[in-house]
């Protein structure tokens, strides 16, 4: 066994080189070769390095977005971003395309993976006026991304004056915690959501007939991050989805239904330890389901996955094309985000598929209200 664990070490190092060298890049990550497996021993996914990402030639830096973005009609990388995040609280009905009328509503948000704040602000300061947003928690795993993003939310949204346009929505919590893990969560993160479990109703004078109460949703959100979790998904979403009675809204990535060869899965579980995604975690579309359904607790008929890969990896591909020579015409190598080069050059090979992932919460599941 042990011959065989060696074997198997030896290949993935060798083919993380061949596909660096195929794309002319340096990458050479540290591997630890232990009886549980293969590792990454640098397992510190993102720091602020991709604010090389979203500086502008025209703006500066004035956001620090990190999500694959969604490419249509844009190539910046800022609003990409941003329109992913649209394109998924669109799907959910979250908000609605432009015209359409919505119906006043009530929303709380589990974010898990909130980057460097940008969604968080974007969730807490810029939904339509029809939306409350009670409560916003935030979980990341970074504690250099926590730091920023707490500094920028408080920096932007407290305090703020009787005239601004902003508008701060609900109570906002961040936290610096694996999301993957509620069992190893302190205290005041499970306690955090207590407040949106029973949503207040605005006090109404004795004279006047109660107003109808307004509809009320939990959200869990993960914008493209839940592959990443270890050892799986399923232990926070079974933790939403049984305490939280919530939603599900992800950006997430999938293998294609249609299979792949011995030779694609050695390669892309080569690929997956360099990007510290744990293998197990991509499942084909069906699979994904089957989880959501029979570890998880939802229906299957209130389980939606869209596949949007042709408007993603294509766009990013292209972005960091351009990106990575305009900073070589200026003198500066990116060496740090080669790996993230690689990823995006696998990611056209059709490995891998992104979607969209909507899941509802159903009362009759548990036979609570939400």
């Amino acid at each position: 066994m042990r011959i065989a664990a060696k074997a198997g070490f030896a290949l993935v190092k060798w083919s993380i080189s061949r596909i660096s060298q195929t794309l002319g890049l340096t990458l050479e990550p540290t591997f630890e070769d232990s009886d549980s497996g293969v590792h990454l021993l640098d397992r510190k996914l993102y720091g602020l390095e991709h604010m090389a990402l979203n500086w502008t030639w025209e703006g500066g830096l004035k956001t620090m977005w990190m999500n694959m973005g969604y490419w249509k009609d844009t190539d910046s990388m800022p609003q990409a971003a941003e329109n992913l995040l649209k394109y998924l609280l669109k799907k959910a009905g979250i908000i609605d395309p432009p015209g359409k009328v919505t119906r006043d509503r009530s929303i709380s948000i589990l974010d898990l993976g909130f980057g460097c704040g940008d969604q968080t602000l974007y969730l807490t300061s810029q939904l339509p006026q029809n939306i409350d947003v009670t409560s916003y928690v935030g979980i990341t795993l970074s504690k250099v991304q926590y730091s920023f993003a707490k500094k920028r939310v408080l920096d932007r949204l407290e305090p703020m004056p009787p005239n601004s346009d902003q508008r701060r929505k609900g109570n906002i919590s961040l936290y610096n915690a694996d999301a993957s893990n509620p069992a190893a969560w302190p205290s005041s993160l499970h306690l955090s959501w207590l407040p949106s479990l029973s949503p207040s109703t605005s006090p109404q004078p004795p004279s006047q007939k109660p107003l109808p109460a307004v509809p009320h949703e939990h959200w869990t959100l993960g914008l493209d991050s839940l592959y990443h979790f270890r050892p799986s998904r399923v232990p926070i979403l079974k933790y939403t989805h049984d305490n939280l009675q919530s939603n599900l809204l992800a950006f997430d990535l999938l293998r294609p239904s249609s299979g792949t060869s011995v030779t694609q899965s050695l390669f892309l579980r080569a690929v997956c330890i360099a990007a510290s995604i744990p293998y197990h975690n991509l499942l084909t579309k069906e699979e994904y389901i089957h989880m959501l359904v029979t570890k998880v607790g939802y229906h299957e008929e209130e389980i939606i996955i869209e596949d949007i890969s042709d408007f993603v990896f294509s766009g990013l591909a292209g972005f960091i094309s351009r990106r990575t020579k305009e900073m070589e015409k200026i003198g500066m190598k990116w060496k740090r985000w080669a790996g993230f080069k690689v990823f995006v050059w696998v990611l056209q090979t059709g490995l891998l598929r992104g979607g969209v992932v909507l899941a509802r919460w159903r009362e009759a599941e548990t036979g609570r209200g939400v």
